[in-house]
């Protein structure tokens, strides 16, 4: 009896031991599985529908978060932050490092974001003018792919690599000499240029577009991440 009992003794402690030293690792293994989560050095905004006549489905508040969840990756690569879209209080809860650039990323996500290229005529309109959207080139469906000039290696051009259809459609504006290519960002002109090169399926434009507010490299974000289903605006 003693000897059972001294090697159940010997076991229970042998299988402590094991239990002491592997659920740290187990637990930490898990901790990969679950999404990151911002530190307390974060802050924390909540976006609604900039228009109060305004609801989303709760397919496009799921839509929404998920255009916001891309827009802040490509604005925060390697750091953590979090997005939850909350459709049955017509919201989307947003936390970021409070180290990130807080007034772009306010401007970026409340952007409906939808980008437009269009034939703006001989005498385009000008910069800041609201414009209906028609005659369209392209849109940021047809962008396979936006690369941006890098002036550091003497690149002035902005390189666009378009779908078949929206290709073709280029090289037949490129045929009408004196038209402008203008960016419609919301319905509004953001700049128009005559600078415009096709060749194969790649489009270049001298970057003349662009604001104070919103530069090229976030006119590429809303591009990728395409146009939520309505703006919004941030209420705390």
């Amino acid at each position: 009896m003693k000897r059972q009992f001294a090697v159940f003794v010997l076991a229970s402690i042998i299988v402590g031991v094991v239990v002491l030293y592997s659920v740290p690792a187990v637990l930490a293994d898990l901790s990969t599985l679950l999404p990151a989560q911002p530190g307390p050095a974060s802050t924390t905004f909540t976006l609604q529908p900039a228009s109060t006549d305004v609801q989303f489905s709760a397919d496009e508040w799921v839509t929404a978060g998920q255009i916001v969840d891309n827009r802040l990756a490509q604005l925060l690569p390697g750091q953590n932050y979090l997005v939850v879209a909350q459709p049955n209080m017509q919201q989307i809860q947003v936390t970021v490092p409070k180290t990130a650039d807080i007034p772009r990323i306010l401007n970026l996500v409340a952007h409906t974001g939808n980008v437009v290229f269009v034939n703006g005529g001989n005498k385009p309109p000008a910069a800041g003018e609201p414009f209906a959207v028609a005659n369209v080139l392209f849109a940021h469906s047809d962008i396979a792919e936006a690369v941006l000039p890098d002036p550091d290696n003497g690149e002035l051009f902005y390189r666009f690599i378009l779908n078949g259809a929206a290709a073709v459609q280029m090289h037949q504006f490129d045929a009408q000499s004196g038209n402008a290519v203008c960016l419609l960002l919301d319905e509004t002109v953001a700049g128009c240029t005559q600078m415009v090169y096709t060749h194969d399926n790649v489009i270049e434009i001298l970057p003349e577009f662009g604001n104070e507010a919103l530069g090229l490299d976030d006119l590429k974000i809303l591009m990728v991440s395409g146009p939520l289903p309505g703006a919004l605006t941030v209420v705390n």
